[in-house]
């Protein structure tokens, strides 16, 4: 598609969290209006949730698909996992669609949090309660050098979901946190009086 354009990525990855050390080629497919935080964004969720079946979306801005995926041999998710900016109706389709599926969230800005939060209004019930919710440092994500050409090399370290990165001369680290989705989305609920008391 004349929209999308590649990156290729070489990673050499130490993965103490699922005891993965061994050397990744991803293939980034984008949106050519896609910002280098997003890319790199995936790039480390990719790194943090490896596993041998974990897959890359290959058309990206698929309206129903994640960003990264695990299917069993009927194409049913075993792994549901998204990147950035998610819609809370796409979240609901998916976990109504395919239960029994491991479901993971990355943001890398907290203003995507935030309208995730947004999104939730009108929800009495946590039925986001099965989903695993991280803030990619963003910072991090931001301070991560560019590099050249269509082709980027890394080694990425990851203990306990802290990320050591190294590309070329330049290193960086930052961390997935763990968000409490529910909960940030009940203490927006709250008057400006007690939220901020």
């Amino acid at each position: 598609m004349a929209d999308q354009n590649f990156h290729n990525f070489h990673v050499q990855l130490s993965n103490s969290d699922c005891e993965f050390y061994g050397t990744l080629r991803l293939r980034i497919v984008t949106h050519h209006e896609e910002s280098r935080r997003s890319v790199f964004a995936k790039v480390l969720a990719y790194c943090l949730e490896y596993s041998d079946d974990l897959r890359v979306a290959t058309a990206p801005y698929e309206t129903h698909a994640p960003a990264l995926s695990a299917v069993d041999g009927t194409g049913g998710y075993l792994r549901w996992i998204d990147v950035g900016e998610v819609r809370a109706e796409k979240l609901s389709r998916a976990l109504r669609h395919h239960r029994g599926a491991q479901f993971a969230v990355y943001f890398y800005e907290h203003a995507q949090a935030v309208r995730f939060a947004d999104d939730l209004r009108g929800s009495t019930e946590n039925w986001i309660e099965p989903v695993q919710f991280y803030l990619i440092d963003p910072q991090f994500v931001e301070l991560i050098p560019e590099g050249d050409g269509k082709r980027v090399v890394w080694e990425v370290a990851i203990v306990d979901r802290g990320i050591y990165l190294t590309t070329g001369d330049a290193q960086c680290s930052g961390q997935a946190q763990p968000l409490d989705m529910w909960g940030i989305y009940q203490q927006a609920l709250l008057p400006p009086s007690i939220k901020y008391s």
